[in-house]
């Protein structure tokens, strides 16, 4: 309904309350809205018009076009709306659903911290102008050790993030390779058929070496697969992570990201990750975060 497109849309203040009163006006005389010219909303009324309600269709028509309009008038006036209007037109058609593989080892600690707080306002963010994406996510260390179902519900999103605890996974190797395998079977997420299957990777260690190579071959077999699986990486460089040999790479995670349609930054120690996020998260041509509403 009109009432629940434009709450979805641009989110809660006057949308509820303005919501809450046209579901009080006979929402059974009114089941649908289609775009119309130049995107404008157009009522579709399903009830056959007979000569005793069709004064009274008439009626309703003229309401509900004009609260619309006043919605969209307050939505290029109000910034809340109008950037999460903003950040809706940009995430294209398709509704997401997106798997974060996150390393959870103790080496991790800082960038998992700051990630995870500014995951706990981007992510409702995206879901407030996107209700119809998804987001889960996987924890690894040497092992797979944690993992939260895709959902669409913000609250049990930002809860699940307070299990990214940072420990242990002391030895160089992480298993990214086994939360990819977790990811791609059969059952490990319910993918829907219709949206767009996109992971997003964040550590700062490879698998052993003589898994890396069986790790890009999968991802390069999922991405042509018809699920057509995207994977981007978020790589962070160690002064030493190896010994004595420094990288400018993470070993694997550009293979990775090429092999699946995807693209890999790498950021050195003490770099703020934020921009980063949101860039991966919500698309080259979102609204910048720093201009987002703080709720």
């Amino acid at each position: 309904t009109l009432a629940l497109l434009a709450t979805a849309r641009w989110g809660g203040g006057n949308a509820d309350a303005a919501a809450a009163e046209l579901r009080r006006e006979a929402p059974a005389l009114l089941s649908a809205l289609v775009p119309g010219p130049d995107n404008d909303p157009e009522l579709v009324l399903r009830r056959p018009a007979t000569a005793a309600n069709r004064g009274e269709l008439a009626a309703l028509e003229q309401i509900w076009t004009s609260r619309w309009r006043t919605l969209l008038a307050r939505a290029t006036e109000d910034p809340t709306w109008a950037w999460q209007a903003a950040l809706a037109d940009s995430s294209g058609d398709r509704p997401v659903d997106l798997v974060l593989l996150v390393d959870l080892s103790e080496s991790m600690a800082t960038e998992v911290e700051e990630a995870r707080s500014a995951l706990a306002e981007m992510l409702p963010a995206l879901l407030r102008a996107r209700p119809d994406w998804r987001i889960g996510w996987i924890g690894y260390r040497d092992e797979v050790v944690d993992r939260s179902p895709l959902t669409a519900d913000r609250r049990v999103l930002v809860e699940s993030l307070e299990r990214w605890r940072c420990e242990g996974g002391g030895d160089v190797p992480e298993a990214l390779d086994e939360a990819l395998f977790e990811a791609f079977r059969v059952g490990g997420f319910p993918w829907r058929t219709e949206a767009r299957h996109r992971f997003i990777v964040f550590g700062d260690a490879p698998p052993p070496y003589d898994r890396i190579a069986g790790m890009v071959e999968l991802g390069r077999a999922a991405h042509e697969s018809p699920e057509r699986f995207e994977l981007d990486c978020i790589g962070i460089l160690r002064e030493e992570p190896f010994g004595d040999i420094a990288f400018d790479t993470v070993p694997g995670f550009a293979e990775l990201a090429e092999g699946t349609g995807g693209s890999a930054v790498f950021l050195r120690t003490g770099t703020s990750t934020i921009g980063t996020w949101w860039s991966r998260l919500a698309g080259p041509g979102a609204p910048p975060w720093e201009e987002a509403p703080r709720h």
